[in-house]
Formats: C-alpha cells, structure tokens, sequence
C-alpha cells in the first residue's frame, strides 16, 4: 500500500463502547458482497470462539470472546474487489455510504485478520488468501490460485485476539450481540432485503431473520417530516427483547446505525419499559434516515459531522433541530402508552401539591405543560425541588409578559379588547403567584409549630426532654443578631408577630458585648430587642422600648433563687437601665427612668414557676396558662407565658391563614 499504513490504523477513532463496530463492519461488507453477486439465497455466518483458558465468571455468564469468524457467499475478492481492498479509503462502495476505512478497524480491535476467498471471475473458479496484519506491508503472505473443482462461492473473514479494551467492552451474551447486530442494520430488516444471517455459538445457533419477527414488532408506522428544506424518515419500532433498556432514537447513514440517543430527557414519561396491550413489556425504538444524514457521517461511521445545537454561521442543520423536530412523531406512535401514565403522575403531583407544597398550586392552572416534563418518579424532597425549578421558571415568564404588555406602545386599536383580555389574565396568573408565595411561607410556619411542638415533648429514646438552646433556637439562633441573618431564618412570630419588626436584636450576648448600649455587665439574655420608634427625631432615644425573652427547659424541676425567671428579667432591665444606649451616630443617650420595658418569660408552669408568680403576685391569665406583671419602677411589662400557650396561641393566629389556603395543620 502507498501509505503510511501503521499511521493510518493508529490515527483511525475507534473507542471502547464501540467495540462491536470493527464486527458490524465486516457484515456490512458481507452485505454488500451479496448484493453485488446479485444472488437471492445470500448467507452469511458469523462464528464466535472463545478464550478457553478464561475462568467462566457466573453460572449465566459466559468465557470472552476471542476470535470472530463471519462467512458469506457473496461476490467475493475478485481482482476489482481485492484491489479496492488494497487502496486506502477507497470510493468503490462510496454510492453504498462506504468509506473504505471499516477494515482499519478490524486491525484496532484484533491482532489478526485472516482472509480467504472462493470466487469466479470470467467463468473461472478462484483461491484467494492473504492475512491482514498491522505491520509495514499491511497485507501479508498473499496467495492467488486457479480452481477448477467446482467449490462453492465463499469468503471468510476470521478476527483473531480480541484485543484490550474492545474485548472487555463487548457483551459476553451472543443473543445480546444478535441485537446490537439488528439494530446496526435495522434499515436491511425494515425492508425485508438482509440475507439470512446466523450467528453459532459453541452449541448455540441464533437465526437473526427470526429473532427480529419474535422480538422486534414491526409494522408500517413511519413518519416523513422536513428541516430546512431536507427530507427526513422516522420508522417506529417495539422492542420486545432484553437487551435494550432505553427508549432511544437512532440515527442512521445509508442503512446503518451510527449513534442512539436516548428519549428520556425529551420525554420524560419514557424512564421505564412500557407494557403493550397483550401485556408485553417493549421499549421503543425510532430510526432517523435521509440523504442528509448519509452525506454528515464521519469516516468511522461512529457519529455525524453536524452541529449540536448552536445555530450554523451557513444556516446548516444542527442536531437538535432534527431530534426537535423528530419527537412530535415519537410522542404521536406512543400516545396510547404515554396518556394513562401522564394521567397518573399528574394525580401524583397534585396530592403532593395538595398536601404538602400548595404554593405549586399556580403551576396545575397555569402551566401544566411543565408538569409534563417532570420525571414520573420523583417523590418527595426530590418532588419539590423540580417544582421549584418550574414554578420560578414560570413566575419569571409571566412577569416578563406582563412587563412587556405595560411597555406596549404600538397597541392595535382594532384588537384593544383582545389586549385587554390578555392583560387581565396576565394579572390573575401574577396574583395567583403572589397567593401562592404567601402559601409557601404559611407551610413554613405550620412546619416550624409542628416541629417546635415535638421539641416540647419527652425524647422516645433518651426520655428527656429538650435543652432550652434547643427551643431557643427554633425561634432565633444563638450567638447572633438581625444584622447577621435573614428574615426568614428567625420565628419571633410564635411569640409576637410584632417583634418581626424590630430594629436591632441580639442573641444569647453579653451585654457588654452588644453595640447598641453601653454597658460592662457580662449578663446574658436570651434575646434582646430593641424596637423603633414610632416617630424618630434627631437626638431622641434610637428605640421606643426594649424586650427581653427567656427560655426556660420544657418541664423544668430544678429552679434555684437565682434561676428565678422573673428576677433574671428584672436584672436586665435594671442593668440596661443603668447605663446608655447609643444614637445613630454612635453617641451615648441617658435612658429615662421610665424607659418601657416589655418581657417574656417562656416555661412550662411547674410548681416552682408557679410560686415565684404567686410571690410577686402576678396575676394569672383567664386560661391560667401564664401570668402577667408590671414592675413599676422599672417599668417592665412581663407576662409568663407556658408552652402549651404558646403553640395553642401561635396556631390560632395562623389559623385564618391556613384554612384560606388550604394548608392542614
């Protein structure tokens, strides 16, 4: 050969996944050599033997594959035939979507091809043998010999020591290889012209003709669609054996296969094997065909020399424009599969929403097209982060469609009540959304009192019952203050909706230690906030009242004098009082003596609580679930306030909420 012909097999692509195309091509080649002999019996056998030395894995694995052997009874390698063998990349077959490369590929997956011939040429009988070997030469120990004794036409091809890491890539099964055989030359078995092909396995013979009529239900389903003015074909297949798993489409160049891509990320429904009405489980397979696709394919026929999706500078197809254009026709063949199944995610999905997330509600009105596209198995936290995805997707459209419509200028007269039609219907789709973020957050609370109530109750495991870090941080974390966190992060609103709004607060701090006073007390509330003024005027107080919150461990026994509630809130505030608080500049103002103090003292009401209450005669609460206080010379309001109280109070704030929402509690 003139080339280079070592550097030519070595720069020939061939990867592990594809290691069955150096033997898809050597059948194609069989094809080929058939319908060039213009028979009608055309046969080809392709014999697997395998390494006998190799420990068998599992009782239903089998030995690797070592040598492949495949024979027809095609035109064989005539002078013509033998010389185009010779010549790199020849155009011989190129009317066939040859590229007269596929033999290099035999010689990146095998140590050896060794080829012999029988065949008539000018009315004479042949003996043609040579071996194919990657070396210098290319073709070695060549011999050509007259015969006259009446052979038979055949041509053998035998594929000696698999090598790494085609071999290990390959399916073991020979069944699975029958397959992936038909799947390569599918378009043959479509039109009924593939010769007979049987594969022998030791004392396994597979007749591929038949496994396709059992296997592969075919019928006269095909569609034709356009790109850009190119021409295009869609045959629908069933599959019903076990070596395809995935719902795919494939794409095809001049009767073979080249890349699968799978259905499931266009069409979601499509994650598990469908079941037809006889009951047999299928999955799907679609061939993509046209002249285009012929004329793409790359030398190696292992994909196509097409853009993916960015739009070509010329204008050329790009992949996803074919496969956009294909899956219409995939979802048309499968509709009475795929409806049932649609039906029954969508009532899966609005349970959830129903039950657990109602601020997705918007989405099952609006835009129930992206509920189409959620995987059918998602459950539960996985659920809800997709319909998230969705929902934001779908709330950003909207208000961009209705930012567009308040920006429209040029509004046709004659359609002004379409117009108007529109714009309203964008407004209920925005209101929905607002409604459906309020719903979020009201899941929230329900989920925060929900949790907050299991904390105020005995561990099943450790018999105890929380630390009051444990409450406290529920309603606030510890070791912080508002200027560190979100709004979202806190729940003051168990207590007191209006300490949401508070200007400044401090959690688990020592006084000494928090900016906006000035103070040396290593006292250390559990929260501390300061609340705005109504009206603020410049050298007034930056605050127009102080709260102080204490926590106290559910179901606390062991109070000491010093562990009394009401005299720790006492101290704060006495301490607070005693020394500034500082301006918006930084600058230290005198607190009055009569500065307001409000404190919430918040405890389960043993009977120690209940005598410190008694002592300082507090007044009890109309359902003696808690106390009330003034102290007045500090001017502190403190109202002790029982657990049970507290979420019984807290859910019948939020419970006008809940039920116009349609959130359980």
């Amino acid at each position: 050969m003139d080339i280079n012909f070592i550097g030519r097999v070595q720069n020939t692509t061939l990867s592990g996944s594809n290691s069955l195309l150096p033997i898809f091509e050597a059948i194609v080649n069989s094809i080929h050599a058939i319908e060039e002999s213009g028979i009608s019996d055309g046969k080809i056998v392709l014999t697997i033997e395998r390494d006998e030395q190799a420990e068998l894995p599992s009782l239903n694995d089998t030995r690797p594959i070592k040598n492949i052997e495949i024979i027809d009874n095609g035109i064989g390698f005539t002078d013509e035939n033998y010389q185009s063998f010779r010549t790199s990349d020849t155009t011989k077959k190129a009317s066939k979507g040859a590229k007269g490369i596929g033999r290099f590929l035999w010689l990146k997956a095998f140590e050896k091809v060794e080829v012999k011939s029988i065949f008539y040429q000018n009315d004479s009988c042949y003996r043609r043998k040579f071996d194919f070997l990657l070396n210098r030469e290319g073709i070695n120990n060549h011999t050509f010999d007259e015969d006259n004794s009446d052979k038979i036409r055949e041509t053998s091809v035998k594929l000696f020591n698999f090598k790494q890491p085609y071999q290990s890539h390959c399916p073991k099964s020979s069944e699975v290889i029958a397959f992936k055989i038909i799947e390569h030359i599918l378009v043959w078995f479509l039109y009924k012209k593939q010769p007979f092909i049987q594969i022998i396995d030791n004392n396994t013979i597979l007749d591929l003709t038949k496994l396709f009529n059992e296997k592969i239900q075919t019928t006269s389903a095909f569609n034709e669609f356009s790109v850009k003015s190119e021409n295009f074909r869609i045959d629908h297949l069933k599959i019903y054996h076990g070596a395809t798993q995935k719902h795919q489409t494939h794409y095809c160049a001049n009767n073979r296969e080249v890349e699968s891509i799978a259905l499931m990320s266009d069409i979601k429904d499509l994650s598990n094997k469908l079941k037809d009405e006889q009951d047999r489980y299928f999955t799907y397979s679609g061939y993509i065909s046209g002249k285009f696709l012929d004329k793409h394919v790359n030398p190696e026929r292992t994909n196509f020399n097409i853009q993916e999706k960015r739009e070509s500078v010329f204008g050329e197809i790009t992949k996803e424009e074919i496969k956009n254009a294909s899956i219409p026709y995939v979802e048309e063949y499968l509709s009475s599969y795929l409806t049932p199944l649609r039906k029954i995610k969508r009532e899966k999905i609005e349970k959830y929403i129903f039950s657990n997330s109602p601020q997705f509600r918007p989405l099952l009105k609006y835009k129930p097209e992206y509920l189409k596209l959620l995987p059918p198995n998602l459950e539960g936290d996985k659920l809800h982060i997709e319909l998230s995805k969705v929902y934001y997707k779908a709330e950003i459209e909207t208000r961009e469609t209705i930012q567009y419509l308040i920006g429209e200028k040029n509004i046709d007269k004659d359609n002004l009540e379409e117009f108007k039609e529109k714009f309203v219907k964008c407004i209920d789709q925005v209101n929905d959304f607002g409604k459906a973020n309020l719903a979020q957050y009201i899941v929230h609370r329900r989920l925060i009192l929900e949790l907050f109530e299991k904390l105020l109750s005995k561990n099943n495991e450790s018999k105890k019952y929380s630390l009051e870090e444990t409450i406290h941080r529920i309603i606030f974390p510890l070791k912080k203050t508002s200027d560190e966190i979100t709004h979202e992060q806190q729940n003051l609103w168990i207590i007191d909706e209006r300490l949401c709004y508070h200007k400044y607060l401090a959690s688990d701090k020592l006084l000494k230690h928090i900016e906006e006073i000035e103070n040396q007390s290593d006292l250390r509330p559990d929260l501390l906030i300061f609340n705005s003024p109504f009206a603020f005027v410049e050298g007034n107080p930056p605050f127009n009242s102080i709260v102080i919150i204490e926590f106290k461990r559910p179901v606390r026994m062991n109070y000491t004098d010093d562990d009394n509630p009401i005299e720790q809130v006492i101290r704060y505030a006495k301490k607070i009082t005693d020394g500034k608080i500082l301006d918006k500049n930084g600058r230290p103002i005198s607190i009055s003596p009569k500065f307001p103090f409000y404190a919430y003292i918040l405890c389960d009401l043993t009977e120690k609580i209940r005598q410190y209450a008694e002592e300082k005669d507090c007044t009890p609460s109309p359902d003696n679930l808690g106390y009330f206080y003034y102290h007045k010379n500090y001017s502190i309001y403190i109202e002790i306030i029982s657990y049970d109280k507290l979420v019984s109070d807290a859910k019948k704030r939020n419970q006008v909420l809940f039920e116009k929402l349609s959130v359980p509690l």
